[in-house]
């Protein structure tokens, strides 16, 4: 019998430590999961991973088995802001968000771009802001921009943005 569940993934918290992610997958019988490496309503800069949490993440992972692990940005993120500072800090924020993954080998980071009130210049700067993030760290992990439904000035807010 296939267990359809294995196929399936689930936001799964970290607040008891992001080492302990694979107990929580293994209780809900799933092997792909989401997770924030960093608060995701604060700024977070920071790249590194405490060691003693990262041979536990590994250990634990290796203990595991086969998982796909999805991050998720911060909810602060808006790359397609017209405000410069609220850019580069969206970007320095994205770049230290990629940068946790690499060193977690986890596959992507899902994210919201963020809002404009005009619409292609805000899908012009997150253009321009992805091409400085390509060139700050060569994209090893793989980014996935989450549409927003329509809501107010987000962007993407409809498959046909995503595609543009």
């Amino acid at each position: 019998m296939i267990n359809f569940y294995k196929n399936l993934g689930f936001h799964i918290p970290v607040s008891g430590g992001i080492e302990k992610i694979f107990k929580i997958a293994e209780e809900l019988n799933i092997n792909n999961m989401q997770i924030f490496t960093s608060s995701n309503i604060r700024w977070s800069f920071q790249e590194k991973i405490n060691i003693l949490t990262l041979n536990k993440f590994n250990e634990n992972r290796k203990k595991f088995g086969d998982s796909k692990i999805f991050s998720h940005g911060c909810y602060l993120t808006n790359l397609a802001s017209d405000n410069l500072d609220l850019r580069k800090k969206s970007e320095k924020s994205l770049i230290a968000e990629i940068k946790r993954c690499e060193i977690l080998n986890i596959q992507g980071i899902v994210f919201h771009p963020g809002s404009n009130t005009d619409k292609r210049k805000g899908m012009a700067n997150i253009s321009q802001s992805l091409r400085i993030i390509n060139e700050e760290t060569g994209l090893k992990v793989k980014l996935f921009l989450e549409n927003s439904a329509a809501q107010g000035n987000t962007i993407p807010s409809t498959v046909e943005e995503l595609a543009e």
